[in-house]
């Protein structure tokens, strides 16, 4: 039953490269949502129709790209605090890779065009401090 499926566990991180993608989709999944919900309650039974708006949904994919390198730091950061305990005392053991690869899953983007090449490396740069 398909169903059923809902309650199984996802299957454990093991990988570099499957940590990587679910700090990427999560980060996404972040922003995104927090950005529907915040056009929802601020325009109530209005979102539908704001949603299929062209200039709408490119003031959207705007904030989408501003905001997810804040949530790839979030993000980040929640995974830092659930390794942290494995590290013991040598927390750069784990902080060092983890942030490079934040960086790494940041750099898979291209600029994106509605925020520009500029604002995109002025994120880059913010993240990585």
């Amino acid at each position: 039953m398909v169903f059923l499926g809902f309650f199984r566990r996802r299957p454990s991180i093991r990988e570099v490269d499957e940590l990587a993608n679910f700090i990427d989709e999560q980060s996404a999944y972040l922003i995104q949502r927090y950005i529907y919900d915040y056009t929802h309650a601020r325009s109530g039974p209005y979102s539908k129709s704001l949603l299929v708006r062209p200039d709408f949904m490119q003031a959207v994919e705007q904030s989408r790209w501003s905001a997810y390198p804040l949530g790839l730091a979030m993000i980040g950061e929640m995974v830092d605090g659930v390794l942290r305990p494995h590290a013991g005392e040598e927390r750069r053991a784990i902080l060092d890779p983890l942030s490079a690869l934040v960086i790494d899953v940041f750099d898979r983007y291209d600029t994106p065009a509605p925020i520009g090449a500029d604002a995109w490396q002025e994120a880059r740069i913010e993240l990585v401090r």
